[in-house]
């Protein structure tokens, strides 16, 4: 029975809250002569609860409009309203390419710079694993492991790679002779034998760069002419050398 009451007072107190809300509409109905919607009031409750939620929260029932939406991070490819600003350009002084560093110029001036300081970078390498040799090893293996030929293999799979790496693209000989005393160089500073460079070379049996340079223009030559004449670097070769052979210019 308690139940039934509460519930009995909460339908009636809703009622009241419903008439005293409806009692604002009757009376604009009547005052403007709208007979019709103070029936539609009268008989149908739902519209006018339905009128009354319009009223009071806005009409949600018609569908919006949705806004455009840009992407984000993306701009126009050409704008219109700015005028463009002009960007200069910047020549770059050297730039990398398949790891020789090269001048705008192609003088293979920077390529010669940078193999002299790749070889410096090796040395230091080959000058820090000497020194581990001489003071990490036991007394017993120190003479072995520190022997001449152990530092000279050292060397070469450390500088020697470095400096016979691109003798084929340098142009002139002054360059070649940079590197052959940069190697030279480093070669006498890791055997602590400070000899002439060409006992030294003929003792160990070290080519000239030159004449590395000059094996690798002609396995290159044959490449090119010979056994991969399908390549595009080896049809310009070609046309180069059939320019060449046809200029008067001396």
């Amino acid at each position: 029975m308690d139940v039934c009451f509460i519930l009995f007072l909460f339908c009636m107190s809703t009622c009241v809250c419903v008439c005293l809300q409806v009692q604002g509409p009757l009376r604009e109905c009547l005052r403007a002569g709208r007979f019709r919607d103070f029936l539609l009031l009268h008989l149908h409750p739902c519209a006018f609860l339905l009128q009354l939620a319009r009223q009071l929260y806005g009409d949600k029932t018609k569908p919006k409009k949705e806004k455009e939406r840009k992407p984000e991070g993306l701009t126009p490819t050409f704008p219109l309203n700015n005028p463009p600003n002009p960007l200069p350009l910047k020549e770059p002084k050297d730039f990398i390419n398949l790891s020789l560093k090269l001048d705008p110029e192609m003088k293979m001036q920077r390529a010669t710079k940078h193999t002299c300081q790749k070889m410096n970078w090796a040395y230091q390498t080959v000058s820090s694993i000497v020194y581990s040799l001489q003071h990490d090893t036991p007394a017993s293996l120190r003479g072995t492991r520190t022997s001449p030929l152990i530092l000279y293999h050292t060397w070469q799979s450390c500088v020697f790679s470095h400096a016979t790496q691109n003798l084929r693209y340098l142009l002139s000989t002054i360059y070649v002779q940079q590197i052959q005393s940069a190697l030279i160089s480093s070669l006498q500073r890791t055997l602590q034998c400070f000899t002439a460079a060409q006992i030294t070379m003929l003792e160990l049996g070290i080519p000239h760069c030159i004449l590395r340079q000059a094996e690798q223009l002609s396995s290159l030559r044959f490449r090119y002419t010979i056994t991969h004449t399908h390549l595009v670097s080896a049809r310009l070769y070609t046309l180069r050398c059939q320019r060449r052979a046809f200029s008067t210019h001396p």
